[in-house]
């Protein structure tokens, strides 16, 4: 599959350290909760991590009233992200639909080790 990148249909605009960033999300459920990866996607096909979290949500797929795309990750010996695998949501909460684009990492690292505070919650039960 040829790696392109293309705009999750779920993005945020945030500020850090006085830059703007396009910040996109995806989640990926896991047994009785939902995990959500907090990335940016560059235009060469790459994705910068910022976030990976488990955040207690029994459904994570709608935030906000939007269906947001799903994700996996592609890893190396030692758990080290490599790759980025996006899908479309699928029709069904626990479904993931088919393969959208294949980003490479910038920063890879351990699975956990991106960081567990969200970026985008706003508050209990909010995001967006």
């Amino acid at each position: 599959m040829p790696e392109i990148p293309i705009r999750a249909a779920s993005a945020l605009t945030s500020t850090f350290w006085g830059m703007s960033r396009m910040l996109e999300y995806a989640t990926s459920p896991k047994i009785n909760t939902y995990w959500t990866c907090e990335f940016e996607n560059h235009q060469d096909g790459t994705a910068t991590i910022h976030r990976h979290y488990r955040d207690g949500r029994e459904t994570g797929h709608r935030i906000d009233g939007e269906r947001v795309n799903r994700y996996s990750f592609e890893e190396a010996d030692g758990r080290i992200v490599q790759k980025l695998r996006l899908y479309s949501p699928g029709e069904m909460t626990w479904q993931r639909g088919d393969l959208v684009c294949v980003l490479t990492v910038r920063n890879p690292q351990y699975v956990f080790s991106y960081g567990g505070e969200p970026i985008v919650k706003t508050d209990p039960g909010t995001y967006r």
